[in-house]
Parts: structure tokens; C-alpha cells; sequence
């Protein structure tokens, strides 16, 4: 059994995939959900949503992690090695698998080069701006989000790395990491250069059959299994373009809503969604071919306190120390 792990907020992100063909069963829980119990059980567990912890719940989410390891059993990503956004921007610049770069005003540090963003660091909401062209215009945003209520410490800036392709189309390339694979995913397009959601239908007949031959045959899994390995996670999804022939990493989301177009104008698009259902299937089958094990104790320290505070409250509310 494969039990993803998450926030409550967003415990059915994964939900459309149970109707992929060929998808083993799985479950999707949240954290408060295992961390009050004393014994979970044996499994393969895929943690996400890291961005949308508390610093004790993601110190939690750290030793549940630790325990379901020692105790022998499959698990998918490390709390304990959490990026923010901008640290994991940052991070992959210095590796030099990225060539923009983040600023978090916070820390003192504001652009030196322009065009630039700004957005928040946690939320999956895009942009807090449009493009901005110099340091008054990035002052003055900044100044309208703080006085918006967004906490300082939550905002970054983001330099702009992106080009339209053929038809002045902007492209944001995805792609799913499964444990050991790569599952590419269709593509979103876009007339803008926020390819968040895209517009339907605004790609030309070529530029939808040449994103089913990726998907089909693709060329970026040497390359984006390096960017997941550079930022230790091993399930979740990333979000790039292809900048002057080069990988540009936007986003990893661990926590990706997996639902897909059923019907589409053009029928290939359609075809390419049928192909990534299947490759995830696939993949997702070998991660529950994994041993399950036995049960798993939580008696760690930190979750016997964690209960026992709890259980004062009658499980009403949440304690922190």
C-alpha cells in the first residue's frame, strides 16, 4: 500500500490519479492524522507539502520520517532536507543547473539586474507582480504586498527567464519524479509569460504532436533526475522551461493536483494525457511492489509529548512548544 502524506488542506491532490489505468491503490493522509497514532502501518509513504508546514510540524514530519527509515520501510522524501523556494532557486544557480537568480529583501538583498518579480515563497498563487523593470518599480511592489498584509520573510524577488517559442508561444515543461523514473507530463502553453494554467487550445497541430513524441521518447531524464537529486526529493513535480537550449527550473511541487484534460479540440493532446496516466501508473506500480514490513512505532520522544499534550486538549487543538 502506497500512503501519501500531506497537509489537511490539500489531502486530495492526488484523488484524480486513483482513476488513472493501472494505478496500484493508495491512500492519502495527513500528518496530524499519523503523528497521533502509535503505530502506523507498514507500507511505502510518500511525505509532501513541506512549503505548507509549520517549523514544528516540519520537525515532526523530520522524525516520522526517521522512524519509518530505520524501521526498514520505503519512504519518499526528507523533511529534514526542506528548500524554500528561494534556497532551493539559490541553491540550484550555485550548482550551476540554473542561471537566474532569487533575492529575499528580508535578508537585506534586492536586484542588480532587471527584469525581476516578486511572489511568495510558500503559496502556489504565481506572481505577486508584473514584470518590473528597475529598483523603483521593485521597491514600490514590495512596499504594496507588505502594506497587503504578506510578511516580509515570505517574499522574494525572481529574476524573469523565459522566451516564447514558435508561434510566440510560452511553453512550461513538467515532469514527474516516482522514486527511480522520470514520467515526463504534457506541457502547458501560454500567449503570457505566467504559463501557470495556460490557454486552451493556443499551440499550433506541430507543437501538440511534438510534445506527445517527448512524452513518448524522452530527452530530459538524465537532466531533470539531477535537478530532483540536487534538492533531495524523490517525488514531486518540476516545472521548468527551455531557455537558449537550456533547463530553467521554475517550481518543484511535491504536492502536484494530478488532474489532466479529458477532451481537448485538438485529439493528440488527449492521446499525450492518456500516455503520461499510464507512465505514472506504471511507475507508481513499482514503488508498491516495494516490501511493506511490519508496523511502525512512533515512540520517539517528541511524538509521546506531542500526544500527551494533545490528549489534555481532548485533541481540540494543536500543540506547539
Amino acid at each position: 500500500m502506497i500512503t501519501i502524506v500531506s497537509t489537511h488542506a490539500t489531502r486530495g491532490t492526488h484523488k484524480p490519479a486513483k482513476q488513472f489505468p493501472g494505478i496500484p491503490k493508495f491512500t492519502q493522509r495527513t500528518y496530524w492524522s499519523l503523528f497521533r497514532r502509535r503505530s502506523i502501518p507498514g507500507g511505502t509513504y510518500i511525505l509532501t507539502d513541506f512549503d505548507r508546514l509549520g517549523p514544528w510540524e516540519l520537525e515532526l514530519a523530520a522524525h516520522f520520517y526517521q522512524s519509518i527509515k530505520a524501521a526498514g520501510a520505503a519512504v519518499l522524501n526528507d523533511p529534514g532536507r526542506f528548500l524554500s523556494r528561494h534556497t532551493m532557486l539559490e541553491h540550484l544557480r550555485r550548482q550551476g543547473l540554473n542561471s537566474f537568480r532569487a533575492w529575499s529583501p528580508v535578508l537585506g538583498e534586492f536586484p542588480d539586474r532587471f527584469p525581476v518579480f516578486l511572489r511568495t515563497q510558500a503559496a502556489h498563487r504565481g506572481p505577486k507582480s508584473d514584470l518590473l523593470t528597475d529598483e523603483a518599480e521593485a521597491r514600490a511592489a514590495l512596499d504594496a504586498a507588505v502594506a497587503e498584509g504578506h510578511p516580509l520573510a515570505d517574499l522574494i524577488f525572481i529574476e524573469y527567464c523565459a522566451a516564447p517559442e514558435e508561434n510566440d508561444i510560452f511553453i512550461k515543461y513538467s515532469a514527474y519524479r516516482i522514486g527511480d523514473a522520470i514520467v515526463p507530463s504534457i506541457s502547458t502553453m501560454s500567449l503570457g509569460w505566467v504559463a501557470k494554467i495556460g490557454d486552451r487550445a493556443c499551440g499550433k497541430q506541430d507543437q501538440y504532436d511534438q510534445d506527445y513524441a517527448r512524452i513518448e521518447d524522452y530527452p530530459y531524464t538524465d537532466q531533470v533526475m539531477a535537478i530532483f537529486e540536487a534538492v533531495g526529493l524523490e517525488y514531486g513535480r518540476i516545472d521548468f522551461g527551455i531557455v537558449e537550449g537550456n533547463i530553467e527550473t521554475y517550481e518543484i511541487n511535491t504536492n502536484p493536483w494530478m488532474g489532466m484534460p479529458s477532451e481537448h479540440p485538438i485529439p493528440i493532446r488527449i492521446k499525450a494525457t492518456e500516455l503520461v496516466r499510464k507512465k505514472y501508473a506504471d511507475a507508481m506500480r513499482q514503488l508498491d511492489a516495494m516490501p511493506a514490513g511490519e508496523r511502525i512505532r512512533l515512540d520517539r520522544p517528541i511524538f509521546k509529548d506531542q500526544r500527551a499534550h494533545d490528549g489534555r486538549r481532548l485533541f481540540l487543538t494543536r500543540w506547539t512548544p
